[in-house]
Formats: structure tokens, sequence, C-alpha cells
């Protein structure tokens, strides 16, 4: 078995290793290579950083690491970590962060995030063995009925996202955090919701897949129908379920305005951060 980064490890081989090693998965996951080429921009996936274990050569584990440098801090992101079925039961996932940890601190990485989903109780322990800490707890969820809502709002595509830290106060985990949608923007749909020429709400999702980045309404237009009406739009322009992810169970003002347009949970996960000295 050899590890070693996957700067030289082609899309198509690292895209067959993914669908592989998720194909038993709570919600099983299925990339094109061209799906696998869109998470590796939105998610800020440095291959360089990306490490895999290859047996004779195959792809059979990995762990696909995004980069960014958060509030001034570089931070890592595990944006999935795998094993195909022939290789589990070998410790290869805490064998590739003993092998990566080391290449990352040379350059001044010290901060590492995930999420794993919270009945996942074997990578949780894996997780916690080598060190990572429970930061909080998230929730996804997922449209069950048609979104009934007023059409007197003015809802229309945007160029960019606002401050959106005006509109909600919830902090967006990785895959939802502007900088990630921004990565990314040709895949993603951005609509504002307008009084006047006023931006009092926004919206960010996925198309394709109904995934909702973002979303949030001024305090002195909520619980006027906008953020309903920004919900209705979105559902009406997507090709598949509205799916909410890595809502923090904290932030209730969110869980509840989801479980009043019909949504149920769909699963919770912990997202989990380790910091090295």
């Amino acid at each position: 078995m050899e590890l070693r980064t996957l700067e030289h490890t082609p899309l198509a081989e690292i895209t067959a290793a993914f669908n592989e090693a998720f194909s038993d998965y709570f919600i099983p996951l299925r990339f094109t290579e061209e799906g696998m080429a869109a998470k590796i921009k939105g998610e800020g996936i440095v291959p360089a950083f990306s490490v895999g274990a290859f047996d004779d050569g195959q792809l059979v584990g990995f762990i696909l690491h995004g980069y960014d440098v958060v509030d001034g801090v570089k931070t890592i992101y595990n944006a999935g970590t795998g094993v195909v079925p022939s290789g589990r039961g070998a410790g290869l996932t805490s064998a590739l962060y003993r092998y990566s940890i080391p290449l990352l601190k040379e350059k001044g990485i010290y901060t590492h995030l995930l999420e794993v989903i919270d009945n996942n109780f074997t990578a949780k322990k894996i997780y916690d063995s080598i060190g990572f800490k429970t930061v909080r707890k998230l929730s996804a969820f997922r449209s069950a009925a048609p979104i009934e809502a007023a059409s007197f709002f003015a809802i229309r595509p945007v160029d960019a996202l606002p401050d959106t830290s005006a509109f909600t106060a919830m902090q967006p985990a990785w895959q939802n955090a502007t900088t990630a949608i921004n990565r990314d923007r040709e895949g993603h749909c951005l609509l504002g919701a307008f009084d006047g020429e006023t931006m009092v709400g926004y919206a960010a999702c996925v198309l394709a897949s109904g995934r909702v980045k973002q979303a949030g309404v001024l305090p002195a237009f909520r619980r006027k129908g906008m953020g309903t009406a920004l919900f209705r739009h979105m559902q009406q322009l997507c090709s598949a379920q509205l799916v909410v992810t890595n809502v923090d169970d904290h932030y209730e003002p969110a869980i509840h305005f989801l479980e009043s347009l019909g949504f149920q949970k769909l699963l919770g996960l912990y997202e989990m951060q380790m910091k090295l000295s």
C-alpha cells in the first residue's frame, strides 16, 4: 500500500474511487467527472493537499482536502473521506491522516474542519481518536410538499451575494459559505427579493440538485412572507426537491421557518474541528 498526494491522480480515477466508496453510504452518492470537477472547484479542493492510498497502483482510499484562509487562519476542510469496500478494515483513514498532517503542518496549516453524519458511529469514533472535537450540531432538511406563497414580491436574479451578515445570524458551514459559492459562481443561482430598488432578501441555490446554500431576509421585512416567496421561487426553478443542508441546530428561527414550509429533517451532522500546535 502506497500513500501519496493526489496532485498527479487523474480526475477520472478520483471520481471512480469516490463513487465506489460512497455507493453503500447512508445516502448513496455518485458523481460524473463534470460533477466532481464542480465539487473540487466549489469546495476549494487542492489535489496537492489531498491524499490517497494506492493498492498496486489502484486508488482505494482518499481524503479530499479543501483549503482556504478563514478569518486570517489557514484552514483545511475534509471534503470527503472514503475507502472502497475491498480496502476497509485496514485503518486507512487513520493512516491517511497520519500521512497528511505533517505535510500540511509544513505549509503552516494547523486548523482542520469536517462534517460527519451523526449516526456514522464508526467515522465519528475515528475522528475523535485523531483529535477532532465537535463544535456544533447541524441538520439537513428536505421539502416534502409544494410551497404556497403570495406572488406580489419582486424576486429576480442578481449577480452577487449581498453582505449576508445583515440578513442572517447563522454562520454557514464550509460548503455553503460565500467563498464557496463565489468559487463556483456559474454553478449557482443567486436571487434577490426587492422592496423597490432595495434588496431585502436573498437566496443562493444549485438548480440541478435543489440544494439551497444560503437564504436570508432583513429583520425589518421578516414575517411578511418574503422568505416563503423566495423558497417558492426556488422550488419552481429547481428540477429536484429543495434540500437545505448544514443548518445550525441552535439557530431556531431557521429551523422553525423550514418546518413551517413543510420541510422534514433528512439527517443530522456534527461539525468537527481539530487545532494542532
